[in-house]
């Protein structure tokens, strides 16, 4: 599967900032984080027609840049947050939604299918917090849902609230080590034409 990541680095040119930011991501590789990437990739030039973007050249298209790799961060928590709930979801939350990219044409089908999925992941949660051991939780005799792939969506849940860097992050400070932001805007204000976006497109 591809992703998007933009990574925030310090440089002075864009050849510069793109050799940072592969060093920055360099310890996530061999299925960390990714086992291949490339800059640009599937988004080649959606940067403002570029893969790299300096803030002081463009500090409105910078930040927004950024905001969005956040706001789809956000997205996939609340996505995480609603299968180990067990939400049920409406057509209207998934009209501008996607499945790896495909555009969902029938809304109301798949908000049922999320829905049930999402009750029965649920369940699960609940059998694997009921366990009277780790081998039952690990080995159950008679469930309807892997829970192996409920401690996955766990991990993930746990990834986000821990800032941890992963395929799911979207955003990586490449300076700070994190996947917030903060520091990267302080430095924005500090020297602005050190400030560097790098596009990457990462595949797990």
């Amino acid at each position: 599967m591809h992703i998007a990541h933009i990574i925030a680095v310090e440089a002075t040119n864009a050849e510069e900032a793109a050799s940072a930011a592969g060093e920055a991501i360099s310890d996530y590789g061999d299925g960390r984080v990714w086992d291949w990437y490339v800059v640009g990739g599937r988004w080649e030039g959606s940067l403002e027609g570029g893969n790299t973007l300096q803030y002081s050249a463009n500090p409105k298209a910078f930040r927004k840049a950024v905001e969005n790799m956040l706001q789809y961060r956000d997205e996939e928590f609340m996505k995480l947050q609603s299968k180990l709930t067990g939400k049920d979801v409406t057509a209207e939350e998934l009209t501008n939604d996607t499945v790896f990219g495909i555009p969902i044409t029938d809304p109301e089908g798949a908000a049922k299918r999320v829905s049930e999925d999402n009750r029965r992941a649920r369940r699960e949660v609940g059998r694997l917090f009921e366990a009277s051991s780790l081998k039952e939780a690990q080995h159950p005799t008679d469930t309807e849902y892997p829970g192996r792939m409920v401690a996955y969506y766990l991990r993930k849940f746990a990834n986000c609230i821990l800032g941890e860097y992963s395929f799911d992050s979207r955003f990586f400070d490449g300076e700070e080590h994190t996947t917030e932001s903060e520091g990267l805007w302080v430095r924005c204000d500090d020297s602005p034409e050190e400030q560097w976006l790098v596009l990457l497109d990462l595949h797990n």
